[in-house]
């Protein structure tokens, strides 16, 4: 089943300016991008790369090589002794929904347990690089958030709606996404937030509508619209 799909509005001309005669066409350009985000799981601590030790000496790196299912934003979570938790970047790589290579660099707090929240959506994790710390007691798994990616970039006016179908009734609603996030020219800062945290019951599937304005002459061609 295909990730994402773009279907081109046919562009429409109007007329503007003081009249007919002076003024100018705006062609209004415009595409409908559908992305289907399967059934997302709950983020989860533990997704990507399981517990894994490190210690005061040298850094260590996973290399998970993992595809994720629904290309959404990652998470590292440190558990095990605080004091020995150390403030230096942990550097995830992978890939984006183009198989372009991109890295995230996430940085704990000094003697602090907790989860770090990317912000970049991957659609694979190559390898995650931490580095030396104040001792061997540090534990680091790497997970999933809850930012889903869209797909596309050149999103320069852009609403967005969820299509939610409960798997077990087939039942389907038409939902506002919890947030959004759109640059012109990084696919992997891209993404939406769900209407609800996901819990694996849930198919959705995502309509993106982009549209730009450009003026030109009275005279161009072709005559679109009316």
């Amino acid at each position: 089943m295909p990730y994402l799909k773009n279907q081109t509005i046919r562009p429409t001309r109007i007329t503007i300016g003081a009249d007919g005669a002076t003024g100018k066409k705006s062609l209004i350009s415009a595409a409908l991008t559908s992305v289907d985000l399967g059934v997302p799981a709950a983020g989860a601590a533990a997704t990507v790369v399981a517990a894994t030790a490190t210690n005061a000496s040298t850094p260590v790196t996973v290399t998970p090589n993992y595809v994720l299912p629904t290309p959404r934003n990652i998470t590292i979570t440190s558990t095990g002794t605080a004091a020995d938790v150390k403030n230096v970047a942990i550097v995830i790589t992978g890939k984006n929904l183009e198989g372009k290579t991109i890295t995230e660099s996430l940085t704990p707090t000094l003697d602090t347990l907790g989860t770090l929240t990317g912000a970049k959506i991957f659609h694979t994790v190559t390898s995650v690089a931490f580095p030396a710390q104040d001792g061997a007691g540090a534990l680091y798994s790497v997970g999933v958030g809850n930012l889903f990616g869209i797909g596309t970039r050149n999103l320069s006016v852009t609403q967005v709606r969820l299509v939610k179908k409960l798997v077990s009734t087939g039942a389907e609603s038409l939902v506002v996404p919890g947030s959004t996030n759109f640059s012109t020219t990084v696919l992997e800062d891209n993404y939406v937030t769900l209407d609800a945290t996901a819990n694996g019951l849930n198919q959705y599937y995502l309509y993106a509508f982009n549209y730009n304005w450009q003026l030109n002459p009275t005279n161009d061609n072709p005559n679109y619209g009316f």
